[in-house]
């Protein structure tokens, strides 16, 4: 768990709470913005981890659970592929 500031994240790895305790508290939404894009992703992931891991204390709306529900659909049905982040988030930009 690190705390920052008054809020609480779940984040296990240590160079995602390193980056979010670094940056976040000491910049704003226009800084963020000028970061290379690299630094943008490793804040990202650390946020979307976070909020990951505490998706069940959220109410989904309907619309979002039946567009999730479709694309889950066409997964099973072979209609797509879904990629793993890890293997495609290196072609963002290329």
């Amino acid at each position: 768990m690190t705390q920052i500031n008054d809020v609480s994240l779940t984040l296990d790895n240590p160079l995602e709470a390193q980056v979010v305790a670094i940056i976040i508290p000491h910049m704003s939404i226009a800084e963020v913005s000028k970061l290379p894009l690299r630094e943008k992703l490793q804040i990202m992931e650390a946020i979307w981890h976070d909020l990951s891991e505490h998706v069940e204390m959220c109410d989904v709306p309907l619309e979002h659970r039946e567009l999730l529900d479709r694309r889950r659909a066409r997964v099973a049905a072979g209609a797509v592929v879904l990629r793993d982040w890890d293997a495609v988030k290196h072609t963002i930009g290329s």
